[in-house]
């Protein structure tokens, strides 16, 4: 009984005999390389225009196949080893034996491990806490990718979409910086926090800065034109308008008050003495008088 276990093992076993001579299959094996290496030159020397072809990763699963043979002729023909795989398939038994085992699994490695090198979108949402559209139509949003700094403005349903990220940031954490005339921070108690992009869209949280209070507006002349570099001060903190005639003043929480004395001065206009009252979601409008 043991001598034909034995034998029934030696059998199975024992190699299959190759049909052709290990010098031909070194051969097709080196042929098949010099097919692969062929098209790995032409993904590389003609790259731009396959990538504008969209047609860049089609070029890269053909590539699989001769490489797929060739290693496949030269491990199982030229080097005599053996493979078999033996799996249930419609209720009956399926055996693969020889170089098509390692030539699938190649081809099949190569499409699931195939790098994503196509850019992304993504999309931020901003809420607060209970899921509230806050922010609509105000400020930008900023992701920094290494050196470059991607900006977006948040549109009237409080989202920022980015378009064309690198394929290196899919599922990396960057930093995102809130860039807004208002005082609205992340949950961390600051303007930059970072975010991973995963997917294709996360939910930022955000809440207002209640430690700081701020006075924003314009300053115009006689005929409504917006005046620049025009001298703002509250309690000794002093901005001056941009090119716009915009102005913003942050008073930290030591110097507030339920009112501001603010003053405004410019060379060739009267000066401007007022007390305001804080406002977040509205600007106030100045007007200097000509001296």
């Amino acid at each position: 009984m043991s001598k034909r276990k034995t034998k029934s093992k030696s059998k199975e076993n024992k190699p299959i005999k190759q049909p052709l001579s290990p010098l031909t299959y070194a051969l097709i094996s080196l042929i098949a390389l010099f097919i692969g290496i062929g098209i790995l030159l032409l993904f590389i020397f003609k790259a731009e225009d396959l990538v504008a072809l969209g047609i860049d990763e089609k070029v890269f699963y053909i590539l699989l196949f001769p490489m797929g043979f060739s290693a496949a002729a030269f491990l199982f023909g030229a080097m005599r080893s053996y493979a078999r795989y033996k799996g249930k398939n419609f209720g009956g038994l399926l055996e693969l034996g020889g170089p098509v085992v390692l030539f699938l699994l190649v081809i099949v490695l190569g499409f699931y491990l195939v790098p994503d090198t196509k850019p992304f979108d993504f999309t931020i949402f901003l809420r607060d806490a209970d899921g509230k559209t806050v922010l609509k139509n105000q400020g930008i949003l900023k992701i920094q990718l290494d050196n470059v700094i991607k900006k977006g403005n948040i549109d009237e349903d409080g989202i920022v979409d980015f378009k064309g990220i690198p394929a290196k940031f899919r599922n990396a954490q960057v930093p995102v910086e809130l860039e807004i005339d208002y005082d609205w921070q992340f949950t961390n108690k600051k303007t930059v926090t970072d975010c991973i992009l995963k997917g294709n869209n996360t939910t930022l949280i955000i809440e207002q800065n209640y430690g700081v209070i701020t006075i924003s507006g314009s300053v115009i002349d006689e005929d409504g034109n917006l005046l620049s570099g025009v001298k703002v001060m509250v309690k000794n903190l002093i901005e001056y308008t941009d090119e716009n005639g915009l102005f913003t003043i942050k008073i930290p929480l030591e110097r507030q008050s339920r009112k501001q004395f603010l003053i405004v001065k410019k060379k060739g206009y009267e000066s401007w003495r007022s007390s305001v009252y804080p406002e977040i979601k509205k600007g106030i409008v100045i007007k200097l008088n000509k001296e």
